[in-house]
């Protein structure tokens, strides 16, 4: 049993320690403590907690006022996101009755549980002790999350993208039909003792639309842990170079929003992104790649006709939409909307979505698309085939360098 405290009251926070630690089963080094949501939410991207106790009026950082948007922010990001580890049950903790009121609806939604504490009475306590009794019991006829694939790879196009793919030394099968619109091939990528298993597909047009419903049909088949889109993608110019591998830490679409007519009857358009992020355990391992200084020098080496300078890691936002860019001008109005976007393309939006909507067993979705050029009026093919070749060798690198270690994650979740 694994109990995550968070209160910035260190009185009741010791006296949840002192009497928690005493309940049969439990032992003081099952119960973490932390002060802020911002200590908390470290804490829940690595590890996974049965119970999290949450005060409702928490700073985000010990030198900031209590607040009660904080800690419904974190739940926020529980519930609606694959950056923290879900826990298996929430109790929010308040001695005000109107902090309670503030979160009540939030805690609802989640079929989560408030309790008010107090400074005179146990039932509080008691209640707690009966959560951790109900978790610890045995769950009888359990529903295990049945995994099929290791790994799917989902590209927008059979050249140059999927055929990179398909280069790499992955052991690949001849094309085998899933119904009357879809291919796949099925691969093993060898890592010394080991391998994990992958299925590949090219979705029938680019775009979200095209791209979320491969994906949510391949979810549905194979069940991966992990999926990963490789190939091209539009840069920034000035924050992007041809080549350069760009990770989308996450991903919005940026034609999303309301026309509008103000006053004067001026048309406008009022954007409303939405942004999903890619799951913290993934991010973490691609700044690890990141300090590799080697890995892309050695990709660009091997190249024919190879670009000036090698090309780079990037970590960063990534926007999605539906057109084919090749006006600066639009391009600007995207960096408007996140100033630090890397890289502008067509589908990973669709498949984050599709990944984050997706039934248990939900696969850990991420994009590794790689630089062509800039969305601009000199906009050209020539650098397609480089690009696409640097996404594949570097997610080839990726994957059997933390592979292994992110499917034991997946299974841990």
């Amino acid at each position: 049993m694994k109990i995550l405290l968070v209160d910035d009251n260190v009185d009741r926070l010791k006296k949840m320690i002192d009497f928690l630690s005493k309940i049969d089963g439990i032992n003081r080094d099952d119960i973490e403590d932390r002060r802020t949501s911002s200590e908390a939410r470290e804490f829940l991207s690595k590890t996974q907690v049965d119970l999290l106790v949450l005060d409702i009026l928490l700073p985000r950082r010990v030198e900031e006022e209590p607040s009660v948007a904080n800690s419904l922010t974190l739940l926020t990001e529980i519930s609606e996101t694959t950056n923290l580890f879900k826990p298996r049950k929430v109790v929010g903790l308040t001695a005000y009755s109107e902090a309670a009121k503030a979160a009540s609806r939030a805690f609802v939604e989640q079929t989560w549980t408030i309790l008010e504490s107090s400074e005179t009475g146990d039932s509080w306590l008691l209640s707690l002790e009966k959560c951790i009794q109900y978790l610890s019991t045995p769950q009888g006829h359990q529903t295990k999350l049945c995994y099929g694939t290791d790994v799917l790879v989902i590209t927008a196009l059979r050249d140059p993208e999927m055929d990179a793919i398909r280069k790499l030394d992955w052991n690949w099968s001849p094309d085998e039909p899933l119904d009357d619109s879809t291919f796949f091939a099925r691969g093993a990528i060898d890592i010394e003792d080991t391998s994990l298993s992958v299925v590949s597909a090219v979705a029938d047009r680019m775009g979200m639309v095209s791209t979320a419903v491969l994906a949510a049909k391949l979810f549905a088949q194979f069940k991966p842990r992990l999926c990963v889109m490789p190939g091209i993608c539009a840069g920034v110019r000035g924050k992007a170079s041809i080549g350069d591998v760009v990770f989308a830490d996450s991903c919005w679409d940026y034609q999303s929003g309301k026309f509008v007519r103000d006053e004067s009857r001026v048309s406008g358009f009022e954007i409303d992104p939405h942004h999903i992020n890619v799951a913290r355990p993934v991010k973490a391992r691609f700044e690890q790649l990141c300090a590799d200084k080697s890995l892309m020098n050695g990709i660009w080496q091997s190249w024919p006709n190879r670009v000036s300078n090698p090309p780079k890691l990037l970590l960063g936002p990534v926007a999605s939409g539906s057109s084919v860019l090749a006006d600066s001008s639009v391009t600007e109005k995207i960096v408007q909307q996140q100033r630090k976007v890397k890289g502008i393309e067509m589908e990973l939006y669709g498949l984050y979505l599709a990944a984050e909507q997706c039934p248990i067993p939900r696969p850990l979705a991420f994009g590794l698309k790689a630089v062509c050029d800039f969305a601009d009026e000199n906009k050209s093919d020539e650098n397609q085939e480089y690009a696409a070749y640097v996404s594949a060798r570097t997610t080839d690198a990726f994957l059997k360098r933390f592979g292994r270690d992110l499917i034991d994650v997946v299974d841990s979740m």
